[in-house]
């Protein structure tokens, strides 16, 4: 680290030192187990005057994070540094409206699923060099429940994930300590299912921990997964990005091909546009323009309509 709001940025439970235990407190939030920081804010503003002395400790020095004003007379300038607890890298998007900044790989990691009895096998279909991965998997709680992850050639430990059964997902984590080759067809980790497992979707998504992988670069890799032998059912994803400002993807899987309609209303239910697709057996993408909508509000419902279901969903549009 090189300077000294990196350090801030790293002391995630705001202890004065920089250890295991804040990896411990980052990972949780991350995986969604906890919303906040317990001993800390999710933003640390220092005053910009404030000289840190490169021969101590950044984390051992007073420096200032409020500016006094006994008397305001005339306009005043005063500017502070924001510093997001947790990125280190300095990479948080700070604006939904603000271009990604952060340095991706055209490169793409491609995942393939397998059921083997109740488990099903995550594998890599090509080889690749890996720092890390993460992601959320959705699967549909209505025919299963989540029990469990089994480590393969990964080393995926309790702490690595988190399993929520009454929203029907499943947030993990893995990084290696050195650059990690990957090979085609490797078994990566297993998911242990309980329940009529051939009647579930998964699919893998951002809607609690963000889906992507880091190469050799250090560089952001998007992945990409492929259901493999397993029977689709039906489901409605969070669409991604979200919140979104221009355009937007909703995902969705089908147990048969068949005409599928989509309903987008605003908050007090009124009817903004309405879609009708044909949508094939397994999974399915709609891409949604803010033109489309026309709408004002923030918050805009999707309903998708087939012929024997209906499922909702909220999204957010930034104006």
């Amino acid at each position: 680290m090189s300077t000294p709001y990196q350090y801030i940025a790293a002391d995630v439970n705001n202890s004065g030192s920089i250890s295991g235990l804040d990896l411990i407190e980052l990972r949780k939030a991350i995986l969604g187990i906890t919303e906040e920081f317990i001993n800390n804010e999710s933003w640390r503003f220092i005053d910009s005057d404030f000289n840190f002395n490169e021969n101590i400790d950044p984390l051992g020095q007073a420096f200032d994070e409020d500016y006094n004003i006994p008397v305001l007379n005339n306009d005043m300038l005063v500017d502070f540094i924001g510093v997001k607890i947790g990125d280190v890298n300095g990479t948080a998007v700070t604006s939904y409206a603000s271009n990604d900044l952060e340095t991706r790989s055209s490169n793409v990691l491609q995942l393939e699923g397998n059921l083997e009895g109740e488990r099903l096998v995550i594998r890599s279909n090509h080889s690749t060099l890996l720092r890390g991965l993460q992601m959320t998997i959705e699967y549909n709680k209505q025919f299963v429940d989540a029990i469990g992850m089994e480590p393969k050639s990964f080393d995926i430990s309790n702490d690595s994930y988190f399993i929520n059964q009454a929203e029907g997902f499943i947030t993990m984590t893995w990084n290696a300590d050195q650059l990690r080759k990957i090979e085609s067809g490797e078994e990566l980790f297993a998911i242990v299912f309980d329940g009529e497992f051939n009647l579930a979707a998964i699919e893998l998504t951002s809607l609690i921990t963000k889906a992507e992988a880091y190469n050799e670069d250090f560089e952001v890799m998007d992945i990409e997964y492929d259901g493999g032998n397993s029977v689709f059912g039906l489901a409605l994803l969070q669409n991604e990005p979200n919140p979104w400002v221009a355009r937007t993807s909703i995902k969705y899987t089908l147990d048969a091909d068949q005409e599928v309609i989509f309903y987008f209303r605003d908050p007090d239910g009124k009817l903004i546009k309405k879609l009708t697709t044909s949508g094939s057996r397994g999974n399915n993408e709609l891409w949604i323009e803010a033109s489309d909508l026309n709408v004002n509000a923030s918050v805009v419902y999707y309903e998708m309509q087939t012929q024997t279901n209906r499922i909702m969903r909220k999204m957010i549009l930034v104006h």
